[in-house]
C-alpha cells in the first residue's frame, strides 16, 4: 500500500467531484458549452491569491510562448490553462489525487484547451518524464504535504532542461508554532509537512539549484484574505462561477478561517520564489 498516495487521495479526494462541479455549475446558469477559464477562476486555482498569484508567477518567470512548464500537484488545473492561455506555454499537469485528474481533465474539454494542456496521474517524487523535458516547473502550495522532500526537489532537477527554472508559491512553518486545524492541505498534522522558509531554500540549493529570486509575500496574502468579502459582494457582469468549497468540502469555511488564522498569528508565511539550474 502507498500510504502517501492512500493519504492525500483521502484528504483531498471526493465521491463523483466532476458531478458534484458540475451540479454546481448548472446551478449558477453555467453550461459546459459556453464556459469560459474566468467562469472556473474561483473554482480551480486552489491557493492563496488564486488567478493572482499565478500570473504573478508566469511573469516573475518570464514565460515565453512555446516553452514546456510542468506543474506538479496540478490540482484541477487552473494555473496549467492559465499559464498556457496568457503566457502560450504548453502545459503538464502531474496530480496523485484520482478525482482531480479526471475533474482537471473534464474542465480542460470545457475550456477548449485540451491542444494545450494535458494532465496526468503520479507521484511528484518519482516521475515518468523523460529527463530535461521541461524548461520551468511550477509547483504552488503542494510540498507541504510532501515529507521526505530530497527525492522531490532531484526529480524536479531531472525533468528540468540545463538552465531550467523552479517557481514556487508555496507555505512555509514557523519554528514551534503548532497550526489551527483544518486547514486546507490537512485536517491534522499527520498530512502536514511543513518547513521554515530557511529549510525550504536549504532543500533546494542542496539539489544544484542557484536562487534567482525570494520573496515573502504574506502580507499580499492576508490582503487578498482582507479583500474577499467585499469582491464577492461587487456586482458583476457576468455570473459568478463555483468557488473552491466545491472542492475543500462541508468545512471549507472552517479551513479557509484557520489559514487566514494562522497567517495573521505568523505561523505560516507565503513564499514566492525562482531558481535556476
Amino acid at each position: 500500500m502507498d500510504s502517501y498516495r492512500d493519504s492525500l487521495n483521502g484528504h483531498y479526494g471526493q465521491t463523483d467531484l466532476c458531478g458534484k462541479i458540475r451540479r454546481a455549475c448548472e446551478r449558477l446558469g453555467l453550461k459546459p458549452e459556453s464556459m469560459t477559464r474566468e467562469d472556473l477562476a474561483d473554482l480551480d486555482e486552489i491557493h492563496i491569491r488564486g488567478l493572482e498569484a499565478t500570473r504573478e508567477l508566469g511573469e516573475l518567470a518570464g514565460l515565453k510562448p512555446g516553452q514546456r512548464v510542468l506543474d506538479v500537484g496540478s490540482g484541477l488545473g487552473g494555473p496549467a490553462r492559465t499559464l498556457a492561455a496568457e503566457f502560450g506555454c504548453k502545459v503538464v499537469g502531474l496530480e496523485i489525487v484520482s478525482e482531480f485528474c479526471r475533474a482537471a481533465a473534464m474542465l480542460n474539454e470545457w475550456v477548449g484547451m485540451t491542444d494545450q494542456v494535458s494532465f496526468e496521474e503520479g507521484d511528484m517524487r518519482a516521475m515518468s518524464f523523460a529527463d530535461d523535458e521541461f524548461d520551468v516547473v511550477l509547483t504552488q502550495h503542494t510540498i507541504m504535504n510532501v515529507e521526505d522532500k530530497a527525492p522531490l526537489f532531484a526529480e524536479i532537477r531531472r525533468v528540468l532542461k540545463p538552465a531550467g527554472g523552479l517557481l514556487l508559491y508555496e507555505v512555509c512553518g514557523e519554528d514551534d508554532k503548532a497550526l489551527h486545524y483544518p486547514v486546507p492541505w490537512a485536517g491534522g498534522p499527520d498530512i502536514s509537512f511543513l518547513t521554515t522558509a530557511d529549510e525550504l531554500r536549504a532543500w533546494i540549493t542542496a539539489a544544484g539549484f542557484t536562487e534567482l529570486n525570494w520573496a515573502d509575500v504574506t502580507k499580499k496574502a492576508l490582503d487578498w484574505f482582507d479583500g474577499l468579502a467585499p469582491a464577492m459582494k461587487m456586482v458583476t457582469t457576468r455570473p459568478r462561477g463555483p468557488n473552491v468549497g466545491v472542492v475543500l468540502g462541508p468545512d471549507a469555511a472552517e479551513k479557509s478561517r484557520n489559514l487566514r488564522q494562522n497567517l495573521r498569528e505568523g505561523r505560516i508565511q507565503v513564499v514566492e520564489a525562482l531558481f535556476t539550474l
